[in-house]
């Protein structure tokens, strides 16, 4: 949506523009921190909209966060947005926004791609040559390392560029100052030797007349061959002149010497290489003691990990022994199962058998009850008999 209306309104970046900004966003991630007031300073000045603000706030990181940002950024309706860019740098940083149009200026010209590959290629040499192909490390701290290493390399390779680009361009202005020196004290004296030349008898002879064909235009007449000098005015002006070849003469040595200095500091300059040379010695030392450090960390992790392996097998061992524990104890539950479903089957029948038992008491109780009124009834009914037949008997007698 951004690419459509930019392209509407005819304001988008060109190829090279974009490529240079894609190529340096790491570079920038690593000067500049895109806080909450470097967005709002950014906003302010219309390098970001409000929807790209908020877009930027969520990432986590500050490369994030840049890669968003300059995805979005070269379809802001701005007629110049690189070199509105670069201008907004240079307020908050003194070199980047210099570096932005070297950058750019380089890729116009076609040697700049060269440049950042060869930085590249050092840098995965380097990396590969203290790390190699080993998995001490992941993927993840070989590219940090990586990215520190080409950020340091890419600032003292431009600082370098740009210091020696200032001083040849001084250099070039102060040997273009040098020759207009130079060819105003060979054109005097020019004047000087044609001044001799013609007034060489008068040097002779101590008078001289210098023919010098002068036209008259009131009467067309030639006029006369007048006295050129005295010998006072020879020789004040023979005396000028000199003074004035020998304040030239000393005002080019105090060049030359001044030529001969800025050659020293550019010297200087050059040497620089071998400075960042000693950089990259200073680095290597840092990534070979970051590689101890980690040689360390691998052997507490070694430890760890053969710690943690011991601790896997008794894991492991206990959950076997559990395990079977488990199928025991499972068995053993199936067992107890069984034996409380037969428990619970001959309770039942034993529960049966107290019913029908009670019941059959209770029906015995019954009989023995009926049983026993009839005794009782009997017996008082052989009771009553006998005392009749007493009776009988008395009577009888």
């Amino acid at each position: 949506m951004f690419q459509q209306e930019a392209k509407k309104k005819g304001n988008e970046m060109n190829k090279v523009e974009k490529r240079v900004l894609r190529r340096k966003r790491f570079t920038i991630a690593s000067q500049v921190t895109l806080s909450e007031d470097f967005l709002n300073d950014l906003l302010e000045t219309g390098l970001i909209t409000q929807q790209g603000r908020e877009q930027v706030k969520v990432e986590n990181n500050n490369v994030a966060r840049v890669e968003r940002w300059m995805e979005a950024f070269p379809h802001l309706d701005r007629k110049h947005p690189f070199s509105d860019l670069c201008t907004f740098l240079d307020s908050h940083s003194t070199l980047l926004g210099d570096d932005l149009r070297i950058e750019l200026k380089a890729e116009k010209s076609g040697n700049a791609y060269k440049v950042e590959e060869w930085i590249r290629r050092e840098a995965e040499a380097l990396v590969q040559r203290d790390f190699g192909n080993s998995r001490r490390l992941s993927e993840m701290d070989k590219r940090d390392i990586r990215f520190l290493v080409e950020s340091r390399m890419q600032m003292m390779q431009e600082l370098w560029k740009k210091q020696r680009s200032r001083s040849a361009g001084i250099l070039e202005d102060e040997i273009a100052t040098k020759m207009n020196y130079r060819e105003n004290a060979q054109e005097l004296v020019k004047k000087v030797n044609s001044f001799l030349r013609v007034n060489k008898k008068a040097l002779k002879s101590n008078v001289s007349f210098a023919e010098e064909p002068e036209t008259s235009e009131m009467n067309g007449q030639r006029s006369r061959r007048q006295p050129a000098f005295d010998d006072r005015n020879l020789v004040t002006q023979l005396n000028s002149t000199i003074q004035s070849l020998i304040d030239i003469s000393n005002q080019c040595i105090m060049e030359l010497d001044e030529l001969k200095r800025e050659r020293a500091r550019t010297v200087d300059v050059i040497k620089m290489k071998d400075r960042t040379q000693a950089v990259d010695e200073e680095i290597t030392k840092i990534l070979e003691g970051r590689a101890t450090e980690v040689d360390d960390l691998e052997e507490k992790v070694s430890t760890m990990e053969d710690k943690i392996a011991k601790l896997e097998n008794n894991l492991q061992k206990t959950i076997r022994r559990a395990a079977e524990e488990e199928n025991s104890h499972k068995k053993e539950l199936e067992k107890l199962r069984c034996h409380l479903h037969v428990s619970k089957e001959k309770i039942q029948e034993l529960e049966e058998n107290i019913e029908r038992t009670t019941q059959e008491m209770l029906n015995t109780n019954e009989r023995y009850d009926k049983l026993r009124n009839k005794s009782e009834m009997l017996e008082k009914t052989r009771r009553l008999g006998f005392k009749a037949d007493n009776k009988q008997k008395q009577k009888r007698k």
